[in-house]
């Protein structure tokens, strides 16, 4: 058995799965864009939003309370996101956003449903990453 050969052919598995987490990056950033432009029709105040990041080769999808900066003559100074907890699993229950209007609720519910989703997908996406890639080290190691 070429022993090489598996190697590169792991990583080539490796790289797909990042590809893949990439398209679930995307697609959850288009999502919060498309939240957004809903969120603040009508010249609403939007109390909530999500936001999406990546550190390292993990993606994370998180609710935030928006909390406005106050400069000292009173105007606002800048916005703050202020993290909500995540519920054990992946997901974020109503009750958690307690200040939201009934439509800003609605719409919530509506996107939380698709971010549940793709915040299990993620984390499926990322055990196989990381088996993945302690098979390459462990494969390399014997080289």
């Amino acid at each position: 058995m070429q022993l090489v050969g598996y190697i590169n052919d792991l990583e080539k598995a490796r790289d797909a799965v990042d590809s893949a987490a990439e398209l679930l990056f995307n697609e959850a950033n288009s999502l919060r864009e498309e939240y957004w432009e809903k969120a603040i029709a009508d010249d609403e105040k939007a109390r909530y939003s999500f936001n999406v990041t990546r550190q390292g080769t993990t993606i994370r999808i998180r609710w935030a309370r928006l909390t406005p900066l106050r400069k000292a003559g009173g105007g606002i100074d800048r916005v703050v996101p202020k993290y909500l907890p995540l519920n054990k699993g992946e997901s974020y229950p109503p009750a958690k956003f307690k200040d939201a209007s009934q439509r800003e609720l609605a719409l919530i519910e509506l996107y939380e449903g698709q971010l549940i989703w793709l915040r299990d997908e993620l984390r499926k996406n990322r055990a196989i990453r990381q088996a993945l890639s302690l098979r390459i080290t462990h494969l390399r190691k014997q080289l």
